[in-house]
């Protein structure tokens, strides 16, 4: 499989949901992204278009990361590694800037893993050029009600740096057609409040730096990181989760389709390992199909991507 990077280079401040409106998260997920992607092919491909996105993903042509941040144009952030290490520094300061740590440039993870990373610094270096999250209010204005103000999440990230995720195709065909959705979607927006202008953004695509390609393409290791949400089949996870370190998260939300029914309903709950999780043993991941009723399949994606971090 070939490998390249997607950029997000954010036109407008983006809403990025963690429950309220109020919140809201820098990064987002691969099932949000998939998700998007679902919705574009269909809005300018029909369901012809919808299948296809779905047929390269489940015959495994097409993979895609979660997204993350990248600054001052090509350093390319991975979510730290759940995974246990000893740090030179164990000062009361540095044990809390190793909790804060979210985030490492993909080119001092050996750093990291082998306990010389100077945490205190990479944080004030991420917080420096990553962007600033605010709280906007705005009205609702009615003709039959009182207006009523709402208070919306942002982040703005500043020129430079956005976010990025990782494409893993089989053919150039593969790349292509996500390149049309892609940019199809940077018009559309990401994200919350998209009729408001929120989450506009340019794409672009880069060269996947060698030290990352190295360790996705690593088949022998003691332990690879996910770089995607994922969760396999049921009844298919007992060798992986042996010696595993990870964190389950919920994965829910309403369907975004005014064909599945007459109402809004939910998607059914899925919990996932999260991104950062690592495993001694490889799996595949899958997509499911969360839908309750509805008058269509609602997908959510769950497929891994692994990097070697032993």
């Amino acid at each position: 499989m070939e490998y390249c990077i997607y950029k997000f280079n954010f036109k407008t401040a983006v809403h990025i949901g963690s429950g309220k409106l109020s919140d809201g998260e820098m990064t987002f997920h691969a099932d949000t992204l998939f998700s998007a992607l679902c919705q574009e092919a269909l809005q300018i491909g029909g369901e012809d278009m919808l299948q296809e996105l779905i047929s390269y993903v489940e015959k495994d042509q097409l993979r895609i990361s979660d997204c993350f941040p990248f600054v001052q144009k090509n350093h390319y952030y991975i979510p730290k590694p759940m995974k246990a290490v000893s740090h030179e520094q164990d000062s009361s300061t540095d044990r809390k800037a190793f909790k804060k740590l979210k985030y490492l440039p993909v080119e001092k993870l050996e750093e990291y893993l082998d306990g010389t990373l100077d945490v205190v610094q990479e944080n004030a270096v991420f917080a420096a050029h990553s962007g600033v999250y605010s709280v906007k209010i705005s009205a609702a204005i009615s003709e039959i009600e009182d207006t009523k103000p709402y208070s919306i999440g942002l982040w703005s990230f500043p020129q430079d740096s956005g976010l990025y995720f990782i494409l893993g195709y089989e053919s150039d065909e593969v790349n292509y057609f996500v390149g049309d959705l892609m940019d199809s979607l940077s018009y559309s927006g990401i994200g919350g409040k998209r009729s408001a202008g929120m989450g506009r953004f340019e794409c672009s695509v880069d060269r996947i730096p060698e030290i990352m390609q190295q360790r996705i393409d690593a088949e022998d290791g003691k332990q690879f990181m996910t770089l995607s949400i994922c969760m396999d089949e049921q009844g298919t996870l007992e060798d992986a989760l042996s010696n595993a370190e990870y964190l389950l998260i919920k994965r829910s939300g309403f369907v975004a389709s005014s064909s599945y029914a007459e109402n809004f309903q939910k998607k059914k709950n899925l919990y996932v390992f999260r991104e950062g999780s690592c495993f001694s043993q490889k799996f595949d991941g899958a997509v499911f199909d969360v839908s309750c009723g509805g008058s269509h399949p609602v997908y959510r994606y769950a497929k891994t991507m692994w990097m070697k971090v032993d």
